[in-house]
C-alpha cells in the first residue's frame, strides 16, 4: 500500500512478473491511499485508490492496462529525496 502526502507527485508500480516499474504521475487527492492485488489474488492484476473508511477499491490500473502482477508501490513527492536522486 503507498498514500499520498501531497496533491501531485508520481506513483510507481512494480511489476514482478514483467520486471518493470510503471510510472504514474498525476494530480492525487492528498492522503489517497493505494493497494495493489496481484497474481493469484481473488481480484487479479489490479492497482486502485483505497477507500479506507469503506474498504472500496477504485480501478487505477487492470491487467487491461497491460499491469500483470503488481507487487510493490511507492508514492513520490515532488522534491522529495527519492525523486530527486
Amino acid at each position: 500500500m503507498a498514500a499520498t502526502k501531497g496533491t501531485n507527485g508520481t506513483l510507481f508500480v512494480a511489476d514482478s512478473t514483467l520486471n518493470v516499474i510503471y510510472s504514474i504521475k498525476a494530480n492525487f487527492a492528498s492522503g489517497t491511499n493505494f493497494a495493489e492485488a496481484g497474481l493469484g489474488a481473488p481480484v487479479q492484476s489490479f492497482v486502485g485508490s483505497l477507500n479506507t473508511d469503506t474498504g472500496t477499491l477504485t480501478p487505477l490500473l487492470t491487467v487491461r492496462d497491460g499491469i500483470l502482477d503488481p507487487t510493490s508501490l511507492i508514492f513520490v513527492a515532488p522534491g522529495s529525496e527519492a525523486e530527486d536522486s
